[in-house]
Formats: C-alpha cells, sequence, structure tokens
C-alpha cells in the first residue's frame, strides 16, 4: 500500500470507492429531507397565505434556511464514516504519506489530503479539519484552496448546465464524463493557485518537514465510528448551520424588499387587456377558459415576482455591480443570481428561476 505505483493505484480505486458511496447512499435520504422540506413549506405557505410577507419569511427563509443545509448533512456523515474507519484502520495515514509527494511541489504536505478529500463533501468541516496541520503556512494555504474542491452544493449548478447545453447534443454518455470531469476542475485550478499561494503567502518561511507516525493496521471499532459521524455532523449542524441559516435570513430580506403593490399593479396593467379579452369572449363556464384563466394567472404571477426581484435591494445592488462581471458576459440576472448564492451555491438556480 506504500508501493510507488500500486499504492497510487490502490489510493485511486479506494477513494473511487468512497466517492461513489457518498453520492449512492446519501442520495435517497437527501431526496427524503428535499421532499420533507417541501412538505413543511407547502403546508406552512398555505397556513400563512393571508399575510404574504410572513408566508415568504417562513417558508422560503426559515424553512427554507434549515433546508439549505440539512439536505447535505447526509453526504456529510457518509463521508466521515469513510474517514473515520480509514482513520481507524491505519490505511488515512499511509494515503497522507503517498500524497506528500504529490503536495509538496504546491507548498502542501500529507497533513493537507484529509481537509481537502473532506471539502468534496463540504468545504466548512475540511476548513475546520485544517487545524490538524501544524505547520502554519501549510493549514493557510489548504484553508484558501478548500472551496475550490467540488463540493456537493455545486451538483446541483452542474447538472443544470450539463442538462441545457451538453446532453441535449452530445448524449448522455459524453453528458456523464462531462459530471465526473468537472468535479475535478476545482482541483486543477487549487494546484497552481497552491503554488502561488506558497510564493507570496508567508514569502521566505521554510515549511515543516512533514513527519508523520505510521500506526499499526487494527480492525476499527463500529462504536468509535458512529462517535465520530455524530461529532461531525453535530459540529456541522451547529457550527456551520447557524451561519448558513443567518445568510439565508439576510439574503430572503434583500430579495424580498421593498414589495410595493404598485409593481404587481404594473405587471398586470401591462399584460394588457388582450389575454383578459380571450377569456371574455368566449363562456367563462368552459374547461378551456379556466384553463387560459388559470395559466395567465400563473404568468402573471412569475412576471411579478420577476419584477419585485429586480426592485429588491439584491436586484438593485445586482445592477450596480454588474459592470464588474461583464466581462464574463454576466446580466444583472446572472450577477444577482452569483450574490444570492453566496450561502449556499444552489441557490443560483432558483433565483435565476
Amino acid at each position: 500500500l506504500l508501493h510507488k505505483f500500486w499504492g497510487l493505484l490502490v489510493f485511486v480505486g479506494m477513494m473511487y470507492v468512497v466517492f461513489q458511496s457518498v453520492y449512492t447512499w446519501a442520495g435517497p435520504i437527501m431526496d427524503l429531507i428535499e421532499g420533507v422540506v417541501g412538505w413543511i413549506q407547502g403546508i406552512a405557505s398555505d397556513a400563512l397565505v393571508e399575510t404574504p410577507m410572513l408566508q415568504s419569511l417562513v417558508a422560503d427563509g426559515i424553512i427554507g434556511g434549515v433546508g439549505a443545509f440539512l439536505v447535505f448533512l447526509p453526504q456529510i456523515l457518509v463521508l466521515f464514516f469513510f474517514i473515520s474507519l480509514l482513520e481507524a484502520s491505519g490505511y488515512m495515514a499511509r494515503a497522507a504519506f503517498l500524497m506528500d509527494k504529490l503536495f509538496q511541489w504546491c507548498g502542501l504536505n500529507g497533513k493537507s489530503f484529509v481537509p481537502l478529500l473532506t471539502s468534496f463533501a463540504c468545504a466548512i468541516p475540511g476548513i475546520m479539519a485544517t487545524r490538524t496541520i501544524n505547520d502554519t503556512k501549510s493549514r493557510l494555504i489548504t484553508i484558501m484552496v478548500a472551496p475550490l474542491m467540488s463540493c456537493s452544493a455545486r451538483l446541483p449548478v452542474y447538472l443544470l448546465l450539463i442538462g441545457a447545453f451538453i446532453e441535449p447534443r452530445y448524449g448522455p454518455n459524453v453528458a456523464g464524463a462531462a459530471l465526473f470531469a468537472m468535479h475535478f476542475i476545482g482541483a486543477l485550478v487549487a494546484a497552481p493557485f497552491a503554488w502561488l499561494l506558497n510564493k507570496t503567502v508567508n514569502k521566505g518561511r521554510k515549511p515543516t518537514p512533514f513527519v508523520m507516525e505510521l500506526p499499526h493496521y487494527r480492525i476499527p471499532q463500529v462504536k468509535l465510528t458512529l462517535y465520530r459521524m455524530y461529532e461531525s455532523g453535530k459540529e456541522f449542524v451547529v457550527r456551520a448551520g447557524t451561519v448558513i441559516f443567518a445568510m439565508t435570513i439576510i439574503i430572503w430580506a434583500l430579495l424580498y424588499f421593498p414589495r410595493s403593490e404598485s409593481v404587481e399593479e404594473q405587471v398586470r396593467s401591462e399584460f394588457g387587456l388582450s389575454s383578459e379579452a380571450q377569456i371574455l369572449t368566449g363562456d367563462a363556464n368552459t374547461s378551456s377558459a379556466r384553463i387560459i384563466h388559470e395559466n395567465l394567472e400563473e404568468t402573471i404571477q412569475a412576471a411579478a415576482d420577476a419584477a419585485y426581484l429586480e426592485q429588491s435591494y439584491m436586484g438593485r445592488f445586482g445592477k450596480f455591480v454588474q459592470p464588474i462581471f461583464a466581462p464574463a458576459g454576466y446580466d444583472w440576472k446572472i450577477t444577482v443570481g452569483v450574490l444570492a448564492s453566496f450561502p449556499a451555491r444552489e441557490i443560483i438556480i432558483s433565483t435565476l428561476g
């Protein structure tokens, strides 16, 4: 397992099994959590229909904010389950030894491996895991490149882009390969970025030699493994979840206020009487007329929501800073989506919608 070639081959196979298990095992539980959150949002939305502001605060802000981080808890638990197994068995120290030579050129060492691996589930516990790195310079560089790893929150964004641009043109096989490759874009960017930081951060400071005791191989204890999962999950919910929840409420407020009723009135007037005339010319009781009326109401409501978003504080700020994002080809709408996704990356999908 420490062989220059076979050791790396075993390591790659081991990591493939870990990542495949993270997605396979956690997927159904994540879907269940999303379904429960959506169900609770529906109940809260129906109960508070008379007070639109409170309805949006509870359904989109509070319940949506809690769901934004709870949905990724299963992946974090599964990942820490495997990390705990690998550490308790003694293999993780061997993996760090193998990675040390690959990391040295960019200023990192073998102890950076576990935090960067953890960051593929979520960057927050990955950054927390850097406290095991003794060298200050390596720890700081690891913290700064950890968010570049493709965490699970980016998966919905990848799926949206691939479904829109790649799969319709190239088919499902290329789409699957693209999804696999996109997870390594962050790692490819992180390596030269870490090298650049190594040349600029604490310049002149010599890195501490990498020293790690290789423990004996042992059979992991299930009790300790489950306890490690519990502690890691608890730390994520308490320390990271509270920050994400608070940021979600702030983002909700910036996207909701100000909310003048004149905005919706203007939208309704802009739709004109032509669509309403189509309904009034026929029998109002016919099924076709009801369908037209329902579709019209949905279209008007969607246009009103978009107008409210444009008039919100976040919308105005997005228009203000849009010239900064213009070289990337972003209009003000995409800019608002980027700004709104700071507490959770996947929020950009709902914001663009």
